[in-house]
């Protein structure tokens, strides 16, 4: 019984050592950081991970923290140009094939809820320069749904729908030169 609490002793020791080594290699990356750098590197990582919903809790919880006024404009300013640029990127990828349909309705959708000057307007104007873009991409989609369940005059009603300056037209037309084929 000794023997196996003095292994347990043992084992937490060497687990305690293990965690007090991970916190001071952390802390040393945010020790040198002020409480202002450490929120815009908190909303950095956020955005860096396509979390944008949680933009407006990270953008309220500035005036909880030890910020002065400047720090919290400056905050926001970085923000709003990081976001705006982020709605570009993601129109890119959309526009590319890159990225799916209701990914991008999706994510606009968050942009538009977010609590910052010029945000919801950017991502609106991309949702309105889009549509024409947003219905063809649907409508490719429910082609091929519709085609997989073998409704073959839905399916080509909506493979027509497609515009000509979406990366999937010939895609589309291919699967109506198969549809008429048949």
């Amino acid at each position: 019984m000794k023997k196996l609490l003095a292994l347990l002793a043992f084992t937490l020791l060497i687990v305690g050592c293990q965690a007090n080594t991970d916190d001071s290699s952390a802390s040393k990356d945010t020790e040198d950081m002020t409480a202002a750098e450490a929120k815009q590197q908190e909303i950095n990582t956020i955005i860096e991970d396509g979390r944008y919903f949680e933009i407006n809790g990270a953008i309220q919880a500035l005036t909880e923290a030890d910020l002065t006024e400047e720090e919290v404009a400056v905050i926001k300013e970085t923000t709003t140009e990081k976001l705006i640029a982020e709605v570009d990127t993601l129109s890119e990828s959309f526009i590319s094939g890159d990225l799916d349909v209701n990914t991008y309705g999706n994510t606009l959708r968050d942009f538009e809820t977010i609590e910052l000057d010029g945000v919801p307007a950017k991502a609106e104007e991309a949702r309105t320069e889009h549509s024409a873009l947003i219905i063809s991409r649907q409508a490719y989609k429910d082609g091929e749904k519709f085609l997989e369940i073998e409704y073959i005059d839905m399916a080509k009603t909506e493979f027509e729908k497609v515009i000509e300056s979406d990366v999937l037209y010939e895609d589309a037309q291919a699967h109506l030169d198969d549809i008429n084929n048949m």
